[in-house]
C-alpha cells in the first residue's frame, strides 16, 4: 500500500520540479521521475495479486493500510503554507502547488481502490486541516466499527 499510495505522492511532488529554474536539479529529477513511476504503478500490481492469492484476508489488510496511508500520503505533497513551500515557488524550483496536485493524486488513486473494492478514509478530507496537523496528525485512519489492538471499537480518526 505505501508503495502505492506514497509513492504517488513522491512522483507529483517530483512532476512538480521537473522544470525547475536550476538546471542540474532538473535534469536528475527527470531520471528519478521515471523510477517513481514504476514505483508507483507496481504498487497496485502487486495488490492485485495478493488480493488473487488471497481474496478476503488480503483485502482486509490492504485496506487497513489505506486508512493508514492514505493521509500520509497526502501530507508528503506538502504544505503549501510552509516556508519551505513558498521558497520552492519564489526561486522556481517548484511549479505546481499541493492544491494542483492533490486533484491529480486522488484521480490516480481512486480508480484503483474502486477496481480493488477499497474505501477512502472518512470523514472527507480537508486538505488545509490536514496538511495544518504536520506530524501531530499521522494518526491511522480506521473505518467505522473496526477494533483496536485492545478491542474497543473505534470510530473514524476526525482531521479536524
Amino acid at each position: 500500500v505505501f508503495n502505492w499510495l506514497a509513492e504517488e505522492s513522491g512522483r507529483l511532488f517530483l512532476w512538480s520540479m521537473r522544470e525547475s529554474s536550476y538546471a542540474p536539479y532538473a535534469d536528475a529529477n527527470q531520471a528519478i521521475i521515471e523510477e517513481e513511476e514504476a514505483h508507483a504503478e507496481g504498487g497496485p500490481v502487486h495488490l492485485i495479486r495478493h488480493i488473487d492469492e488471497n481474496c478476503d484476508e488480503a483485502r482486509v489488510r490492504i485496506q487497513e493500510g489505506v486508512y493508514e496511508w492514505f493521509a500520509k500520503s497526502i501530507r508528503l505533497l506538502g504544505d503549501p503554507r510552509s516556508e519551505k513551500q513558498q521558497k520552492f515557488h519564489y526561486y522556481g524550483l517548484k511549479k505546481e502547488d499541493t492544491e494542483d496536485q492533490l486533484p491529480i493524486w486522488v484521480g490516480n488513486v481512486m480508480p484503483v481502490m474502486e477496481q480493488l473494492g477499497l474505501r477512502a478514509p472518512t470523514p472527507p478530507i480537508d486538505l488545509n486541516k490536514l496538511l495544518a496537523q504536520g506530524d501531530a496528525g499521522q494518526g491511522t485512519l480506521r473505518s467505522p466499527g473496526t477494533e483496536s489492538e485492545s478491542g474497543a471499537v473505534l470510530e473514524p480518526t476526525s482531521l479536524e
